[in-house]
């Protein structure tokens, strides 16, 4: 069975601004490119801790490292329509170029 396997279809969103008509822009996302990755939530002891003192629960998020996400990038789970905002760079975290299964993976947290 391969990585891939257990993907789900994303996509990442893009910034655009806005005139708000009154002298000043506010961003808001528009879809971009769909991509397909894999989730999960962070379940380490530090992570556990922290969501017990009322930080957000800590994802991570799998992807082929044909993409790279950067950290304030939004992306959106089309299965359910959730937006998450990337907390960390893919670059950060790749497989190196003669490991077999490739693949890169970046923290997420749910924004509303």
């Amino acid at each position: 069975m391969a990585l891939e396997d257990y993907f789900e279809d994303f996509i990442i969103q893009s910034k655009v601004y806005i005139d708000t008509g009154f002298g000043t822009f506010e961003p808001q996302y528009t879809d971009g490119a769909n991509f397909r990755a894999g989730i999960s939530t962070n379940s380490s002891v530090e992570a556990q801790i922290a969501e017990r003192n009322g930080m957000k629960t800590i994802y991570t998020i799998v992807h082929l490292p044909s993409i790279t996400l950067h950290k304030d990038d939004r992306v959106r789970r089309i299965r359910d329509g959730r937006m998450y905002r990337i907390t960390s760079d893919s670059a950060d975290m790749t497989t190196p170029a003669i490991a077999d299964v490739r693949y890169a993976q970046v923290t997420a947290e749910v924004i509303s």
